[in-house]
């Protein structure tokens, strides 16, 4: 306990300094590292659902193709992920003839720790996470969510833990204000939910049956309508689209344009692979009742 407390100086103080560089970047006094609560353009992802039924979706990419991706752009599989998620975002919004001229807001758990994996404790954040501008190709698409994602690591590792903690909670409580307050609605922090988790690396089995997938039931988040969560398992990456209806309500299309657009990227990448061709995504939808219809490309 003595310990604890004579800690405790140097930890409220650096609260202190954190709260002071959190203010400086709001009124712009210094360059903004992560979007601001209640600074997102409400698209059609802010849809928030009015009843129990919801929409679902997957698709599995090769994760080498992946990891290729990501090698030759010197990026990261999560920016590779997030950028094929973004552009078929907007090519979605597009199709509905509702685009939006400022770049989609995900809010999003991030890891702090290094490539080597090295240090212990809970080293995580979550930050609002600016994605690419309407009209970028899909290069320079994944430059911007590089910049984005690199200064949202930067910010959190500069923290103290416990003004991470609070943070990450103040940016929850601005997710559910946009659901309690109507006219906070209007503004919200976040178009989406993208999150993501690291599989098992080797093969695994169910009484002799091989698993082939590992898709999350991604949960609808408060103050929008989407969930989109990927998940690492032996040689593929899957992703699962969870939606409201009311804010996707064709997430088999959704799905198809996030493998298209991964095709365009690796074209423009340079890191084209033969692995891709022939798969097709998966789409199911479930509504209050529990009943489902599944669907695949013929």
């Amino acid at each position: 306990m003595i310990r604890g407390l004579s800690k405790l100086p140097g930890d409220v103080f650096g609260v202190g300094a954190d709260v002071v560089d959190l203010g400086a970047q709001s009124l712009n006094l210094k360059s903004r590292k992560a979007s601001l609560p209640f600074t997102a353009r409400r698209t059609l992802f802010n849809n928030t659902p009015k009843s129990a039924a919801r929409a679902y979706a997957d698709v599995e990419l090769p994760l080498a193709d992946v990891k290729a991706v990501a090698t030759a752009t010197d990026t990261s599989v999560n920016d590779v992920v997030m950028t094929i998620i973004d552009d078929a975002l907007h090519h979605y919004l597009g199709e509905h003839e509702v685009p939006t001229d400022r770049p989609l807001v995900a809010f999003m758990p991030m890891s702090l720790r290094d490539k080597s994996g090295g240090g212990g404790g809970n080293q995580v954040t979550a930050e609002l996470i600016p994605m690419g501008t309407p009209e970028a190709s899909p290069i320079e698409r994944l430059k911007e969510i590089n910049t984005a994602t690199t200064n949202a690591k930067e910010k959190g590792r500069g923290m103290q833990a416990t003004s991470r903690q609070a943070y990450a909670l103040l940016l929850l409580s601005s997710l559910t204000m946009s659901d309690s307050l109507p006219w906070l609605g209007k503004v919200p922090s976040a178009n989406l939910v993208i999150s993501n988790m690291k599989g098992p690396t080797e093969q695994l089995y169910l009484a002799g049956a091989p698993m082939v997938a590992f898709h999350g039931l991604p949960i609808v988040p408060p103050g929008a309508g989407l969930n989109v969560t990927f998940a690492s398992i032996n040689t593929e990456l899957c992703i699962a689209i969870g939606a409201a209806p009311e804010a996707v309500h064709e997430p088999f299309r959704l799905a198809e344009l996030i493998e298209r657009a991964f095709r365009v990227l690796q074209i423009e990448a340079g890191a084209t692979s033969p692995t891709t061709a022939g798969r097709h995504p998966s789409s199911r939808d479930q509504n209050v009742n529990g009943t489902t219809s599944k669907s695949r490309t013929p």
